[in-house]
């Protein structure tokens, strides 16, 4: 079966508590781009990222607000920030390192935040009943190319707000394979 690539960049999903404290009581962020996730876009509203070697700026913020903060990088963005983030899928924050997230004039050390993306296939459920996958299982993903890579142990996320397959790479691994 082939499937859409979705490259993740850098991005951070906020708490609400993280909201108020960056940008104040009551405010919305600015919708300047859809996601390939129903709903899921990017903000118009930036942010910083600094860490104990180095900073990020224009570092995107996505829409859904999560119950804590979740800053998603990149093993290269991990060497210019100075922090080693572990391989999660997202929500997996325990004993993940923390950073400190800068927006305008205002800035918050949240700790247990920062993870790299673990690469996942956001799955349909027509797709994973035709194929026989279930939440959580692992596939088997090759990306085909001039520099082709195997990506093994790739968690499947089956849900119904899926209305289409997708495996989500970070630009480190798109970059490895080739992609644009």
């Amino acid at each position: 079966m082939f499937i859409r690539v979705g490259v993740s960049g850098r991005h951070v999903h906020l708490s609400p508590e993280d909201m108020v404290k960056l940008f104040g009581e009551g405010f919305t962020l600015t919708r300047d781009k859809d996601l390939s996730l129903a709903g899921a876009y990017i903000a118009r509203e930036r942010a910083t990222l600094k860490g104990p070697k180095g900073e990020i700026p224009n570092v995107a913020l996505v829409s859904s607000l999560r119950e804590h903060t979740q800053v998603e990088i990149s093993r290269t963005d991990c060497h210019t920030l100075g922090v080693e983030a572990p391989v999660r899928l997202s929500g997996d924050l325990t004993g993940a390192p923390g950073i400190t997230i800068m927006a305008g004039s205002r800035e918050i050390f949240v700790p247990e935040c920062v993870i790299l993306p673990n690469r996942h296939i956001h799955m349909s459920v027509g797709d994973a009943e035709n194929l026989g996958f279930q939440c959580r299982d692992e596939a088997i993903a090759v990306v085909k190319g001039e520099r082709s890579l195997i990506f093994d142990r790739v968690p499947v996320m089956v849900a119904e707000i899926n209305d289409h397959t997708e495996i989500h790479i970070d630009f480190d691994e798109a970059n490895a394979a080739g992609l644009n």
